[in-house]
């Protein structure tokens, strides 16, 4: 209640009574309640008051209400300067996040995957790239195709797992499967580096070509109705 700021003629409170958070008003007899903000998704909370008007917030702005007679709530363009250095990309210890690693044919580089995002990294000389950063995309099992030309790995981009074929001298990616091969659990590719064997979680056996003339071929080799196929191998 705001009633020790508010003139004495009205009382100011915060209530869930409708089902959402809003602020109200009442005189002294506690008739004549009034709504002065909308039932919406989020509530009023920490309302406040200089005797004649009520500052509250709401989703995390701030609004201000000028009277209890009618008056329309007004949002505050506030902006809150913040420390820089909060900002900053912050550095990860790729050891305390690695989550997979694959290393060439050769030993010379690796596909590594570090929160859920995937590097190139050669093992002596050479640029690590990145292979796949992309804010709110999670890369994971990552896999080296024959010749150390690419990487495949998995990737939820879009809100569904498909596979994602990234050459390593930083060409065009390309996206593969995406939304048909359910959640990925394993990958196996074939020595030919042509095709890729996805297990997945709903039992699924997959063979996916990855040649550039195929349009996302993808075939269902077997399913299994207990756990999933695991330790794939061509």
């Amino acid at each position: 209640p705001l009633h020790d700021a508010l003139p004495i003629s009205r009382i100011a409170f915060l209530s869930d009574h409708e089902g959402v958070g809003a602020l109200y008003s009442t005189d002294r007899d506690c008739a004549d309640l009034r709504r002065h903000t909308e039932l919406g998704s989020f509530y009023a909370r920490h309302a406040s008051s200089d005797g004649s008007r009520v500052v509250y917030s709401c989703a995390g702005d701030l609004y201000l209400l000028s009277s209890l007679d009618g008056g329309e709530p007004e949002r505050l363009e506030i902006s809150l300067p913040g420390v820089r250095v909060v900002r900053e990309p912050f550095p990860v210890e790729t050891g305390a996040w690695l989550g997979g690693l694959a290393l060439s044919a050769d030993g010379r580089a690796a596909a590594v995957e570090v929160r859920g995002t995937v590097h190139w990294l050669p093992a002596e000389q050479g640029p690590a790239r990145t292979v796949l950063a992309e804010p709110g995309v999670r890369g994971r099992l990552p896999v080296v195709l024959p010749g150390g030309k690419a990487v495949l790995c998995v990737s939820d981009a879009g809100g569904e797992d498909g596979l994602d074929l990234v050459p390593t001298d930083g060409s065009l990616a390309r996206r593969i499967g995406h939304g048909e091969l359910g959640h990925v659990h394993e990958l196996a590719v074939a020595p030919d580096g042509a095709t890729v064997a996805v297990s997945s979680e709903d039992g699924r056996l997959l063979l996916v070509d990855l040649s550039e003339t195929a349009e996302s071929l993808i075939r269902e080799l077997t399913q299994v109705s207990a756990d999933e196929p695991c330790d794939l191998a061509f």
